[in-house]
This record gives structure tokens, sequence and C-alpha cells, in this order.
């Protein structure tokens, strides 16, 4: 007997959205429990991109003004939902390692806190970016190239 499930995606950002090249998933992910750092319920969210840092076991969505301690990018584009300060039962794949590169204009802008979204706080992504940069080996965030046109007569 077969078991059919049908997933759909969250609107917005996919997986090749935000994390462009790694070498291997083996050796770039971990496979790790998320917990919601706040009272607050995250509700039927999309994480791709959402900073995490290492607590124990599991891995902690980072909150704004904690973003120098990011150690890993959520590499799951499907909705979760976590209630108020929660660790998940399934594991989500975290990019925790480079070689990568990421792109650092589809880095997530706001944190997961207040249910994520646009009601999270806004992070610094330069931030992220520099503790990103200082793993080892680094995780590189490049910005996305701006087309330009030129035209001849």
């Amino acid at each position: 007997m077969t078991r059919s499930v049908t997933k759909t995606r969250a609107a917005g950002t996919y997986l090749g959205d935000v994390i462009r090249d790694y070498y291997h998933s083996g050796y770039n992910f971990v496979s790790s429990t998320l917990k919601n750092p706040s009272a607050t319920a995250i509700a039927n969210q999309n994480p791709i991109g959402q900073p995490v840092k290492v607590s124990s076991s599991t891995r902690v969505f980072v909150k704004a003004t904690d973003e120098a301690n990011a150690t890993g990018i959520v590499a799951w584009d499907k909705p979760i939902s976590l209630a108020g300060s929660a660790t998940s039962d399934d594991l989500y794949p975290v990019l925790v390692r480079g070689p990568a590169l990421i792109d650092q204009d589809a880095l997530p802008l706001k944190d997961m806190d207040a249910g994520g979204g646009d009601a999270g706080t806004a992070f610094t992504i330069a931030t992220l970016v520099t503790a990103y940069a200082a793993l080892s080996p680094p995780i590189i965030a490049q910005r996305e190239l701006t087309p330009t046109k030129t035209q001849s007569t």
C-alpha cells in the first residue's frame, strides 16, 4: 500500500533563491530540530533563509539584535508552525558550513518573532553576512547582479 501526501509550498522565497551553491549536502547541511525563542506562536510560516544558532542539541531561530550569533541558515522552504517556546518534533535541513554561496538580497529581512513575516523585527543584514563569513569554512553572501542594457544605433 502506498501513501500519498500532497505538500504545497508557501508563497514567496524558495530554496534556490537563498542558497545558490554549496559543496555537498552531506557536508554542508545537518538535520536539526528547530526551536521558537518567542512565547508567541509561529504559525504556518516560510522559514527559508532564517538564521539559527545552536542551543544544546537543537537550533534556535535568531531574533533581531542577536544576528552576530547566527551559525546556520534554515534550508526548508515549506510552511512550519511552532507553538510559543516549543521545539519541533521534525528534523529540518540547516546549512551550517561552507564552502557555500548565498544570495544576500534573498535573506529574510525580519525575524520569526511575533509570528514572522511582516510582524517580525528587522534584522541587520550586514551583521548576518559577517557572522556567516566568520564560520569555518565560510558561507559567503553575494549581492544579486543588476542587469544592464546597452543600446547601440
